[in-house]
């Protein structure tokens, strides 16, 4: 009897901290989410006779759906994420792109590490936008790359097949052969010299 009546004080005590958490709004998401996880980790719940369906709205005032994602972003990001959506509101894909610049209470800008505080939110949240453009452009300018290698590749491919096709095809003449072997030769070569040119490029 004495573990039962614990087991539910503590379970108020929970529904207790996540209703204040609620009610104080955003700046206490990381600690409303890491009260959800206990809560539901430890099924505290269940003392309460009610699912995590039921307890969600009816306890601590929020949906089950946004209270298992906040548990998610506390699994994946940890409170770094919720220090910062304090200041600057950023969704998880675009906090992904910069998370490793985000360091406790600072996120480095521009080789500095710029405090969590309100008053720097207007910079937090233009060199955010910065950072999040650089990074599409850079990705984009990738991207880009690898569709000129694979369309450079594509035409090598089906020269390749159009010389092979065209040595199965039949008999061939010596002149021909002469011209096929001299177009092989001189492949050869130049490619030997790319090969060589490439040796000497210098990586970034």
């Amino acid at each position: 009897m004495e573990a039962m009546t614990n087991e539910l004080v503590n379970a108020g005590a929970w529904i207790g901290r996540q209703q204040a958490f609620a009610l104080m709004g955003s700046k206490c998401s990381a600690a409303q989410a890491q009260c959800l996880r206990d809560i539901r980790q430890s099924r505290a719940y269940e003392n309460l006779g009610v699912t995590w369906d039921e307890f969600c709205p009816r306890y601590a005032a929020i949906s089950r759906s946004k209270a298992d994602d906040l548990i998610r972003r506390l699994d994946e990001f940890g409170q770094d994420y919720f220090r910062i959506c304090e200041v600057a509101r950023i969704s998880p894909e675009a906090y992904r792109q910069i998370a490793d610049l985000v360091h406790g209470e600072t996120v480095e800008l521009e080789g500095q590490a710029v405090p969590l505080i309100p008053e720097n939110a207007p910079r937090i949240r233009l060199g955010i936008r910065n950072l999040r453009a650089e990074i599409n452009r850079l990705a984009a300018d990738k991207r880009r790359q690898s569709s000129g290698i694979v369309e450079l590749s594509d035409r090598l491919d089906s020269l390749l097949r159009d010389v092979h096709r065209r040595i199965g095809e039949s008999v061939l003449p010596e002149s021909e052969l002469a011209a096929l072997r001299g177009l092989a030769a001189g492949a050869i070569d130049k490619f030997r010299r790319i090969s060589k040119a490439l040796e000497s490029v210098k990586r970034p």
